[in-house]
């Protein structure tokens, strides 16, 4: 199982895209110029305007963002990308203080995770199997191996990469950064919310909610929906996988 921390770097697409809020990779097309006053009257979703957290520095909001986020009881994360290799790439990632489970799609194959406290399972489809392996023989193998099934070991296991990450709240607030040169742009209304906007060198935009501070989506330059973020407070608490499909990782040495 030497390639899977090989294959699942693939998925720190993730790091990617929160970095320079939320950016992607490909060359940036000029962001939206940034409003510099306010327009009068009451905010509607037809009429943007600066306010509470969009009258911050750059530097500000991405805090505000971040400390929103963390704030937060949970939320969905979801949408598509282009990796950096140019292939699309799916995630629905439900996030919660003590537990996450995320899905990932690249490559044809599909990756499950989920975090339980300090526990970690995941569980991959015959097309994430096989593109971990060292061959067709193994990659088959592997398939049969765990097809259906969930592998279980601890968050901090480096076989195993960081794709716990995908399912924890606290690692995804980390990588939350943006670049000295990030700018605010906007206002925009996004998704029906009155944001201010944090723009990376790439041309990505990190959409943020003016009045709450909490991210909203997240945009690149490339092919793809972005990376929307809801259901604040209401992810329900994912659970542990049924014991008689979970393979200890330990029992593989």
């Amino acid at each position: 199982m030497s390639r899977i921390r090989t294959v699942l770097a693939a998925t720190t697409i993730l790091a990617a895209l929160v970095t320079a809020g939320c950016g992607g990779g490909g060359k940036a097309s000029a962001p939206p110029a940034a409003s510099t006053t306010a327009s009068a009257g009451p905010a509607t979703p037809s009429t943007p305007y600066i306010t509470g957290v969009g009258k911050l520095p750059a530097a500000q909001i991405l805090a505000r963002a971040k400390a929103a986020l963390a704030a937060a009881g949970s939320v969905r994360v979801k949408g598509s990308v282009t990796a950096e290799d140019g292939k699309p790439t799916t995630m629905d990632l439900a996030l919660t203080r003590t537990a996450g489970r995320s899905t990932i799609g690249f490559s044809g194959g599909r990756l499950t995770v989920v975090v339980i406290g300090r526990t970690a399972y995941f569980q991959g489809d015959d097309a994430f199997w096989k593109a971990s392996a060292t061959d067709a023989r193994q990659g088959a193998a592997y398939a049969a191996m765990f097809r259906g099934k969930w592998l279980k070991t601890t968050a901090g296991d480096k076989r195993f990469g960081d794709f716990s990450d995908l399912a924890n709240l606290k690692a995804f607030v980390t990588q939350l950064e943006t670049p000295g040169t990030a700018k605010k742009t906007g206002p925009r209304v996004v998704d029906g919310v009155n944001c201010i906007g944090l723009v990376g060198d790439d041309g990505s935009v990190l959409w943020i909610d003016q009045v709450t501070g909490r991210p909203v989506r997240g945009t690149t330059s490339g092919a793809g929906t972005g990376l929307a973020f809801t259901d604040y407070d209401r992810v329900p608490t994912p659970t542990a996988p049924p014991s008689d499909l979970v393979i200890d990782a330990a029992a593989l040495h």
